[in-house]
Order: C-alpha cells, then structure tokens, then sequence
C-alpha cells in the first residue's frame, strides 16, 4: 500500500561507435551508418546501388560507414542544389545510427525494406510520413507510433515530443527503434533531437550536433528549429510554471488524432500560465483583471477540455457544456507520459506522488461564447465535427450522446492516508480496498470533482491516537493546495469512524474499486 515504484534507469550516453568499412560489399548492401566522420562514399556509386539486399543475420561488416556531404568535386563549379542532391542520394539506403544500438534514423526507403531492419535489428518503428505510405511496409509488422505530421512550418511537433520520447524511453531496455519520415531530413531528425535533448540532458544545439554528426542530412525545417527550442525551456522551467493544455485535434488534415497543446497567448508562442490563487469571485470581477499571460479557472472555456497542474498534482478539467468524444479516454494516458518525464528529469519527485484530479466546470461561473482567447480552440473543435459530418452515413450506427457520455473516462475518488500529522502529509493511494482502512491510521475520502457543496470524508480508526482536530487541520490543509479558497472553505468534512460508516461513505468508497 502506498509503495513507490523504482525510477526506470537514465540513458547511459553516447558511446563512441567503432568498425571497420568493407568497401566491397557497400555497394550492394543498404548501410547503416553511424558516424559522419568516415571515409564518404561517392555519391554517383550509391546511386548505383540496388535497393534491395541479401537477407543478414547479423549488422554487415560495413554498419558503420557513412556517406559525407562533402566529396572530391569543386564546390564552385558543382551547384549547391546539385551538391544537396547527391547528398540526398548518398543516403538513400543508409540507415543512420544515432544513439549506438537504439536509436536509428532513415527515410521511407529503408523502412519498406524487410531486409534492411532485420539486419539493424529494429524492434519499433516511429513513423513520420503515414501519408506517403503506398504499399504495407514492413515496419507495419512491428509496434509502430505513427503520426501524420507534416513538413511544413504551419506544423506543430511540440505536443508530439512527449509521446514520442516515451515510446522510445519504452524500447531502451531491449529493443531498438527506427523513426523515419519520408527522406530522413527534417520530421525524423526533429524527433530523433528532441529524444537525444531529454535522455542526455542537453540542450538544443548539443543534441543537434550529435545528430548531425551522424546523419550529415538531418536539417528539421526552421519552425522545428524553433519548436526543439520551446522544448528545451519545457524540459527546464516547466516544473516551475503551470502552464495550461487544451484538448483538441491535431490539425485540419488529421482531425482524428487529438492531442494535448499548449495554450498560448493569441498570436504568439508565448505559454499561458494557470493561475490559481485568484478566487473565483474576484476574477470575474473588474478590480481583479490577470494580464493575458495569466489565466484562472474563470477565464476557461466552459466547452473545453483543459489539462493544468495545481502544487503536487495534475487537474483534468473538463468545461460543463463540453461535448464528450471518444478521445477524451486518452487524456489520463497522455498525461501520465508527460508527468513521468518530467519526474525522471527532476530526481526529487516521483511520479507516484503526482495525483490525477477531476474536475468540472461551474456553469454558473463560466461563459459559452469562446473569447479571443480561445479563438484557435473553437477552430480546432471544427474540424472534428466537420470529420464527424463527413464520415457520417446512412448505413452506419448513429452514435448517440449516451454513447459519447459512456466513452469518457470516469474519475474515481481518492483515498489518502495521514502519514504525518505535524507536516499535514497525505499518502494517496493508488488502489484500494477495505482491508486498507487500518485501525489505528486515519483517512481522507476525496470525491472525483471538488465543488462548494462537495462533501469530503474523514474516516478514524478506532485505534487511531491523533487528535480529531489535528486530523481535520490536515485534510484543510491538504483541500486549500488543491483547489480555490472560496471552495475549500465551503466543503463540507465530515468525521466517519469505523464501524460506524454511513451507507454514502460505502457507496463513494466502491467507486475507487
């Protein structure tokens, strides 16, 4: 009960690679390259090469040569678009090693040759370019993360990176993973940065190095460029800022994915942080106006979906008028990844001492008509409804709200045990069953959603020797880090002892089974 799990293990680093280059088989082989200072191959001979190989059972003696950008023609007479071209070619089958034995980059290529991942040894795939995808591919057959983004500078991969560093952080023990895109440039490379920036604790330009250095094309677009920079303040500052997601569609063309995306002020790229000291009451009114950068619980969308942290935990917000979609159920999933990479970065959290809370919205405090502020959000909901519309046909089952309703994710209460009442130090636990409600320990019974009229229960052991007011101090305590000042003065606590318990404490106890 109550028990912390194991921090999974850092990233050992990047250690230097070292082979021999078999010149007589480059030719006839795809490479798998590995660092960008060897002997290059010309680029007229890899345009030669066949696209297909023999089957390997093991990495060929070639693994790790890799062409160069550079070659033995006058820069002067050779015009840079042709230099590029012949570089893009002289990878056209290499298959580039960027973290020794793990971490692998390559363009669509590569990835449809059976042959050539079954000489890598890729376990796991991480595709970047599903679109441009016309025939099964054999990385189709391994656990594969795809994603429709897009090269372009309209794109956004920020709300990718995490789910894309956890599914790599995931294959680390055993496994090996190919991210590929359609030519290996720019949407690989990104993510292949934006993993090296979180496993080896480097900034932008280190991780871009250790890339390019192994992969003499990676060049990612400059709003990629700008994006890894956005994700290595994240990896740095964003413990000590709340700031705010939205729920929402990825884009106009892949309005099926929904992802969590970073709120920012209209117009910039600059993060909205929550704000939660701010009573309800005296944000609505005119003697309290936070700046734009700032942001309240009355100041949020009431058709929304919003994912913010409030001190220790992370609070799942959901607008009253929001209208339920089969996605919402990968909220608690997505959050979950971001919160464990950012525990692992900062070695005084655990992840287990995060919490999950469920909130909803007062539609009393909240206004429907979308402000300036969440202009973009109201556009990005569009686009599920109209691929809603779309898709929609008569000889389909017609999905009901009650459908829609019963596909949200359903909160649980929480059950938290006094572990010091001097420090007001609750221990929540993860699961739960009777047997848990301990004699001579006390416990705070927590609704999923927390409201003025909410009633919270205090249950006591009969054997339990803290003072009663102690015990109600701490869960006062606990309820005013959680939530605003107007509402954790209001709730109700009530004292349950054991063996005495109410038939409603029982039936919100069952909800957490």
């Amino acid at each position: 009960m109550g028990q912390k799990h194991a921090k999974e293990r850092a990233f050992d680093g990047v250690l230097p690679a070292t082979a021999t280059a078999n010149a007589a088989t480059a030719s006839a082989r795809p490479l798998v390259s590995s660092c960008a200072t060897q002997k290059p191959q010309e680029p007229a001979a890899a345009a030669a090469a066949p696209s297909t190989v023999q089957p390997l059972s093991a990495v060929p003696p070639h693994a790790l040569l890799s062409p160069d950008a550079s070659d033995s023609s006058d820069r002067f007479v050779v015009p840079e678009s042709v230099r590029r071209s012949q570089t893009v070619v002289a990878y056209e089958h290499v298959c580039s090693e960027i973290l020794p034995a793990f971490l692998y980059v390559s363009n669509l290529t590569v990835a449809q040759d059976r042959d050539a991942l079954a000489a890598v040894g890729i376990t796991h795939v991480v595709n970047c370019c599903p679109e441009v995808t016309t025939e099964p591919a054999p990385a189709a057959l391994l656990p594969t993360l795809s994603l429709a983004v897009r090269d372009g500078v309209q794109e956004d991969l920020l709300p990718f990176f995490y789910q894309v560093t956890h599914f790599i952080r995931e294959c680390e023990a055993t496994g090996r993973v190919l991210v590929h895109c359609h030519q290996g440039i720019s949407r690989s490379c990104a993510f292949a940065i934006a993993y090296v920036m979180f496993a080896q604790r480097v900034g932008y330009r280190d991780a871009a190095a250790l890339v390019k250095a192994r992969r003499t094309i990676s060049s990612p677009n400059a709003a990629f460029t700008c994006q890894l920079l956005e994700w290595e303040r994240l990896l740095t500052v964003a413990a000590t800022q709340t700031l705010l997601y939205r729920w929402a569609p990825h884009a106009a063309h892949d309005p099926t994915t929904w992802v969590l995306k970073r709120c920012d002020v209209p117009g910039t790229r600059k993060p909205i942080v929550f704000a939660d000291e701010v009573p309800l009451d005296e944000a609505a009114s005119a003697d309290c106006n936070p700046s734009p950068t700032h942001v309240t619980r009355a100041q949020l969308w009431s058709r929304g979906l919003f994912v913010f942290q409030r001190g220790d935990n992370v609070v799942i917000w959901t607008g009253p008028t929001h209208q339920a979609h089969p996605e919402d159920a990968k909220v608690p999933t997505l959050v979950a990844q971001m919160v464990g990479l950012h525990t692992q970065l900062i070695e005084t959290v655990d992840a287990d001492s995060v919490d999950l809370i469920y909130e909803t919205g007062d539609s009393s405090a909240l206004v429907d008509m979308p402000t300036e502020l969440w202009a973009d959000y109201q556009r990005e909901l569009s686009w599920a409804e109209t691929s809603a519309t779309a898709s929609a046909s008569p000889t389909t089952d017609t999905i009901t709200a009650a459908d829609l309703e019963r596909a949200k994710p359903q909160p649980k209460p929480l059950l938290l045990l006094l572990e010091d009442s001097a420090r007001y130090a609750w221990e929540v636990l993860k699961s739960y069953n009777s047997d848990d409600l301990t004699c001579e320990d006390a416990f705070l019974l927590v609704p999923p959603v927390v409201s003025a009229s909410t009633t919270l229960y205090l249950w006591k052991g009969r054997q339990c020797i803290i003072l009663t007011s102690c015990i109600i101090a701490a869960a006062r305590s606990w309820l005013a880090k959680r939530t605003t000042l107007a509402i954790s003065v209001a709730v109700t606590i009530k004292l349950v002892r054991q063996d005495a318990e109410p038939e409603e404490f029982w039936t919100l106890f069952e909800q957490g089974y």
